[in-house]
């Protein structure tokens, strides 16, 4: 038993720790990040990440990605890179990254994870092999997208035809949404990958095509005639990938107002707060309800994050297990038991995108603290694209105050959930985002300004 503990006390030290006042968020974040940590398996001399230690010992990308992901977004870095390698294994001969037949989404996946696994907090001395690995993918992309103009397809210049058998659920072949979206979204981490080797040509090139493809993407969207973002591009099969447009893909800017229109379809459906249905009867789905509170915080509706939030972090079992899918009224899982990582990694990484979010050309802080976070909050420990850093932050019903590790790119602050800014501000290197947010620039390790109650809905 004390071997145990001194074990997972060292785990829990190497990584980003939560001080929020909240037990219920500090303890779930702890339980997911020991669930992520719990469910790998050492196979010879490689340590590949699992779904779950019961029905679901393999690896596929949709999932694999997302833990590997979560890992390094909660500080356990050296245990994300020892992962990583795993994901490397599904790259084919022609160049994409496959686990399931026809999961064209995994190709960008696989780029998004090792982007996020081996360029936060500094790059990783073996990331030559993924950078080369990520440039092959990208060069199949651009194949693909060619091969598709040239066919006539209605949708030419994205994805090809596919038929996952997986949560689509399609009723025959079609293009994905979500395909697309993952792969713009491997277009960036492949450019953030060759840029890290100093390949800025190859890293130019992507970006190009990148800018192109979002066009595409764009104007393929327009064409359906969708007020929302439907599942594939001929409109058939179940919202899975399209939930992901917004965040992690980045393929549509969260104020959109079809990411908006979609969060609002999905989560009216919903039989408990912040939960989405799927599938049969009153079934809910944990970590498909995780991307649209990320997309909520981008679009400034804290209040549905921290919905989301809430379902996530009620719905689990006793021994801090979540569920990938349960039975509302029954509380039944049929064979799809929990614990589920990728449940899991929904959790670690709303909870830190809620704090801290690095993914853009800004550190954004405090996107959507719950209210009683901004008593005496704090985040140590917490790793970034520009490095470790530690964050402190207060607020009362005259000011708000934030204290953090300063980085080399401008910050963005945002107020509590039903404050604005009021008076000047106190820097005049300092700027106005609306009434509710404030941008430092680089170097800036402390703020504080003055707000009051909003007038407005916010």
């Amino acid at each position: 038993m004390n071997e145990s503990r001194q074990y997972w006390s060292q785990a829990f030290a190497r990584g980003m720790h939560l001080e929020l006042g909240d037990t219920e968020a500090e303890v779930a974040f702890r339980e997911a990040v020991h669930i992520l940590l719990c469910c790998t398996e050492q196979q010879a001399d490689r340590v590949i990440p699992i779904g779950n230690p019961f029905q679901y010992r393999d690896v596929w990308l949709r999932d694999g990605a997302r833990c590997v992901a979560a890992l390094a977004m909660a500080g356990q870095s050296a245990a994300a890179r020892e992962l990583a390698p795993t994901l490397l294994d599904y790259q084919w001969p022609q160049g994409p990254f496959l686990s399931q037949r026809s999961q064209l989404d995994g190709t960008g996946q696989a780029l998004w994870a090792f982007e996020q696994v081996l360029l936060r907090p500094e790059p990783d001395s073996t990331i030559e092999r993924y950078a080369h690995a990520a440039y092959r993918a990208w060069q199949w992309s651009e194949r693909q997208r060619t091969y598709t103009r040239l066919l006539g397809l209605a949708f030419g210049g994205l994805m090809p035809l596919s038929e996952p058998h997986d949560a689509e659920l399609q009723n025959g072949r079609a293009q994905l949404v979500g395909s697309d979206a993952w792969m713009i979204r491997g277009y960036q981490a492949a450019g953030r990958l060759l840029e890290a080797v100093h390949r800025p040509n190859e890293a130019q090139d992507v970006r190009t095509s990148r800018l192109a493809y979002l066009a595409a993407f764009d104007s393929a969207l327009t064409r359906t005639g969708s007020l929302d973002i439907p599942p594939s591009w001929q409109r058939v099969g179940v919202d899975w990938g399209n939930a992901s447009v917004a965040y992690p893909c980045q393929a549509l800017l969260a104020n959109d107002a079809r990411c908006r229109a979609l969060a609002d379809r999905m989560l009216a459906d919903s039989l408990a707060a912040g939960l989405v249905h799927y599938g049969g009867g009153d079934s809910l789905h944990t970590y498909l309800s995780a991307d649209l509170g990320a997309w909520a915080l981008l679009a400034g509706e804290s209040a549905v994050a921290n919905r989301v939030l809430s379902g996530l972090l009620a719905w689990r079992t006793g021994s801090g297990g979540s569920p990938e899918m349960f039975d509302r009224s029954g509380r039944e899982f049929g064979n799809n038991l929990p614990p589920h990582a990728t449940a899991a990694a929904a959790i670690v990484t709303l909870l830190r995108n809620s704090l801290i979010y690095d993914d853009d050309d800004t550190l954004r802080i405090t996107l959507g603290p719950r209210p009683v976070w901004w008593a005496h909050g704090a985040i140590r420990q917490a790793p970034t694209r520009w490095g470790v850093i530690d964050l402190q932050f207060r607020a009362d019903e005259r000011a708000a105050w934030w204290a953090w590790t300063p980085v080399g790119v401008p910050t963005t602050l945002t107020l509590p959930r039903g404050f604005e800014l009021a008076g000047k501000l106190a820097d005049p290197t300092w700027r106005a985002v609306g009434s509710h947010q404030v941008t430092v620039p680089p170097g800036c390790a402390t703020a504080t300004v003055a707000v009051r109650p909003s007038v407005s809905s916010w």
